[in-house]
């Protein structure tokens, strides 16, 4: 996030390893200290977790294979620049 310079906006919530937060309630007590901004969609029901990629390197990354399945082929693919 410092580097983007920006937040960042996500469809779910949670700490690294440990289960998405889908209500509002508990995201604010989670994260209320620490969060420049929470939207406030109200609580999230039958939410998947998101798919998480890092494109920093020279590959793809994946960080967390969520609800959007990207084959471990396409993941060995080189970026290109």
């Amino acid at each position: 996030i410092r580097l983007l310079g920006r937040p960042i906006y996500s469809t779910s919530v949670n700490k690294a390893g440990e289960q998405p937060i889908n209500r509002i309630s508990e995201i604010i007590t989670v994260f209320g200290t620490v969060a420049t901004l929470i939207v406030d969609a109200g609580d999230i029901t039958n939410a998947s977790a998101s798919t998480i990629v890092d494109l920093c390197g020279d590959t793809i990354r994946i960080l967390r294979q969520g609800s959007l399945k990207i084959p471990t082929e396409v993941a060995a693919l080189p970026l290109i620049p």
